[in-house]
């Protein structure tokens, strides 16, 4: 019988003798390397898991998942859902957490769905994660989240069962005998199904669907399947036409919202209940709370101001808007002033429906009408702006099928102002303009719905097939198309100066390479061909015989030589995505920016800081100026939204 072996030098690594051919399977790629070693077996404390620090920063505190917890409880949340607002304890202490359901007390109310569908899996290789994402139930699983083992859970949301927004509860409204100890009721409920499997790192990562068609419930040496909630046909169905089935209705997580006035819960040391939460109670003498927020004596908690940047007024309901400041040297033309006085009678964050919808329509008529009149006189230039953004607002908010026109001529405007601009100080005035503003988030607005069209991996680009030489090849050229995007972005940056849509663009810059590396981590069989046909019936027919180590210590070499080539294409993108993500922050708060794209690079960054390590989150953070990046920012920063 041939013999098999593999080897690794300074060239790579390889197979010799029969399996030589499957050199360049792993060519792309050092052995050299070792993964990092998850936490020994055995049952931890939180303390050894944490390390002293503190979980509660790392999950959001008031929306526990219960993927993990005992499924007679989660049936106990679905049945209490149909009698009206179900009532809970709650009590978080450090990294315990305790959810009970109280079934003799209720709230009157009624949850209301709504389609919300998302798929997901989620990998748990280490226990400090397993006691972050499910603390509901981590203690008993931590067992198998140990050496070379991991705890998958595969997800299909559908929807959310939801109370009206706004709505609180008082101990008084509730009825029963169980509700003195009631501290929360649900406010949401996450609809789904899922499925959650544990064994060898590599196989669970391997395998392709544990809650999906013909997916599910299956054991084998390797993996074990621990739950299936939720029927994978009728969440598949649900999922497409977003109504609700009661076969796809298993509560995935929940959102509690605290009782007014209830009795304190123990919190952890240096910490004290704020009424909603544990707060720490020590002396603050300095925070850095995230663009948008401020801190109140106990957290950073949302800035309502009615302040705003240059070029930009303050409307109840509209928030800041840009204007056209008096000019000592043009004065706003009278037609321009009557034109703009339509545009205070429409709400654009209001249903474009009745009066809302006339004031639109009137606003849009008066605003065409001086854009048409007056776009050839030079000095108008400075109006016809605004009249070509406004115009596209508002053919934006009503689904006009002419919008993009419009936001083209918002820039052409830009740009013939910018010719007639007065230059000062040896600098155009246009430049850094509130126009230039105007004009930026046109150009921005089209290039993100183009990237969002055919490049971010949220809307299906980069599910990368093939071989993993073939997988390197392909994102290699994907990164060469993200290289063009980002340039792109840059013309955004560079041309117009304008302080929230350089803060916008640097942000989506980093979801370039966010999306990238995505694609290339979420790679896996059978999309990934780690053999060929050839290659996969040799191995089989030297696992029937005498060599079954031998053959698995190849599969498992060759497994962790592609683990190597991802981390070694992957590490550049992260770089960039960091740098970006966290240069969009610091700006946000130089100039004061509320923008979702900001708060999109936080969540991104939390997230990441867990995927790539605190280690290297900090090393690629400590060279974005003006940072000052400090262990844990940026879950610290999602948790303090």
């Amino acid at each position: 019988m041939h013999e098999i072996a593999y080897t690794c030098d300074a060239m790579g690594c390889r197979f010799v003798s029969v399996l030589a051919a499957l050199v360049a399977l792993v060519s792309v790629s050092s052995c050299g390397r070792r993964g990092p070693e998850l936490p020994a077996s055995g049952a931890p404390t939180t303390g050894d898991v944490f390390g002293g620090k503190e979980c509660n920063s790392v999950r959001n505190p008031l929306e526990p998942v219960l993927t993990a917890w005992k499924s007679d409880d989660r049936a106990q949340i679905t049945a209490l859902r149909q009698q009206g607002v179900i009532a809970v304890r709650y009590a978080v202490q450090g990294c315990n957490v305790e959810l009970e359901v109280l079934p003799n007390c209720t709230g009157p109310g009624k949850y209301a769905f709504t389609p919300s569908p998302f798929k997901n899996r989620d990998i748990i290789e280490r226990q400090s994660e397993l006691f972050a994402e499910l603390p509901l139930g981590a203690a008993r699983l931590a067992g198998e989240v140990a050496r070379d083992r991991a705890l998958r859970t595969d997800y299909v949301r559908v929807g959310v069962a939801s109370l009206p927004s706004g709505q609180s509860y008082a101990p008084t409204e509730l009825r029963g005998p169980d509700c003195p100890r009631a501290t929360h009721v649900v406010a949401r409920i996450y609809l789904g199904g899922f499925a959650m499997a544990a064994g060898e790192t590599s196989k669970v990562r391997a395998e392709a669907s544990l809650f999906g068609l013909g997916g599910g419930g299956r054991n084998t040496s390797s993996i074990k399947t621990l739950f299936v909630d939720g029927v994978p046909e009728a969440c598949e169905q649900a999922y497409a036409s977003g109504e609700e089935s009661p076969r796809c209705a298993v509560p995935l997580r929940v959102g509690l919202l605290p009782l007014a006035g209830h009795a304190m819960p123990e919190c952890p040391v240096g910490s004290a209940w704020d009424g909603a939460r544990c707060v720490r109670s020590h002396v603050v003498t300095q925070v850095n709370c995230p663009a948008g927020t401020q801190w109140n004596g106990s957290e950073c908690a949302a800035r309502v101001s009615t302040s705003c940047g240059a070029g930009f007024h303050f409307e109840v309901g509209k928030g800041c808007l840009p204007h056209i400041a008096a000019d000592p040297l043009v004065a706003p033309p009278a037609d321009y002033a009557i034109a703009a006085s339509e545009l205070k009678k429409w709400n654009e964050f209001s249903p474009d429906v009745g009066a809302n919808q006339t004031a639109r329509e009137n606003a849009q008529k008066a605003m065409m009408g001086y854009y048409s009149a007056k776009r050839n006189k030079s000095e108008a230039a400075r109006y016809v702006v605004h009249a070509a953004y406004h115009v596209a607002k508002m053919k934006a908010a009503s689904g006009a099928i002419d919008t993009e026109k419009w936001w083209k001529n918002t820039i052409k405007a830009w740009e013939s102002y910018k010719k007639v601009a007065p230059v000062e100080e040896g600098r155009n005035s246009a430049v850094g303009s509130p126009e230039a503003t105007l004009a930026a988030q046109a150009e921005y607005t089209l290039l993100d719905q183009e990237i969002t069209k055919k490049f971010d991996y949220q809307s299906g680009h980069h599910r990368f097939k093939g071989t993993p030489v073939q997988v390197i090849e392909a994102y290699r050229r994907q990164a060469t198309v993200a290289k063009g995007w980002y340039e792109k972005l840059q013309v955004v940056i560079d041309k117009y100066v304008s302080h929230e849509y350089t803060t916008v663009a640097i942000a989506r810059q980093g979801t370039l390479y966010d999306s990238l590396r995505t694609g290339l981590y979420n790679v896996r069989p059978p999309e990934l061909q780690l053999f060929d046909a050839k290659q996969e019936a040799l191995l089989k027919k030297h696992e029937e015989g005498d060599q079954r180590e031998k053959v698995g210590a190849i599969r498992a070499k060759v497994q962790q030589a592609w683990l190597d080539a991802r981390d070694n294409e992957t590490n550049p993108a992260d770089e960039v995505m960091v740098d970006r993500y966290a240069s969009a922050i610091v700006l946000s708060r130089r100039y004061d920016v509320s923008h979702a794209s900001v708060v999109h690079a936080i969540r991104r960054l939390a997230f990441f800081t867990e995927v790539i390590g605190e280690p290297r989150m900090k090393r690629f953070s400590a060279k974005v100026k003006d940072l000052n990046y400090t262990e844990g920012m940026f879950p610290k920063m999602l948790q303090a939204r």
